[in-house]
């Protein structure tokens, strides 16, 4: 899956499955940060991996920056095992609902649209 996107510091991942989605509702966010948990397929996981490591994502000084940061998450019950990656939002993310839809209805199996930036911290 290739990022159709002209910048290449932006990202689209089309029909994302959500896992786990923490909003500034949420008890968690103090502790944790807001943000959205998606499972990838084997095309959204490259396409995330190619993005990373181009724009060479990551905390300055960090030996792991440019590298994905997928986790790996099994079910015990099936021992099926799902690749899982984590976008974190800031006061800069937006949502856009189709059909009345808001970030309120975002929660496990919802599938999303991403667009996402990197950028240079200073």
């Amino acid at each position: 899956m290739e990022n159709k996107l002209q910048d290449p510091k932006k990202i689209k991942i089309n029909d994302a499955k959500v896992v786990f989605y923490t909003g500034p509702e949420d008890e968690k966010a103090a502790e944790y940060g807001t943000s959205l948990t998606i499972a990838l397929t084997p095309a959204q996981k490259k396409q995330i991996e190619d993005f990373c490591k181009l724009n060479n994502v990551g905390k300055n000084g960090d030996a792991k920056r440019g590298i994905a940061n997928i986790k790996q998450y099994t079910n015990e019950e099936t021992g099926e095992t799902t690749d899982q990656y984590t976008i974190k939002f800031n006061e800069h993310t937006q949502f856009a609902g189709i059909n009345g839809l808001s970030q309120n209805d975002l929660g496990y199996n919802a599938v999303v649209n991403i667009i996402a930036n990197c950028y240079d911290y200073t």
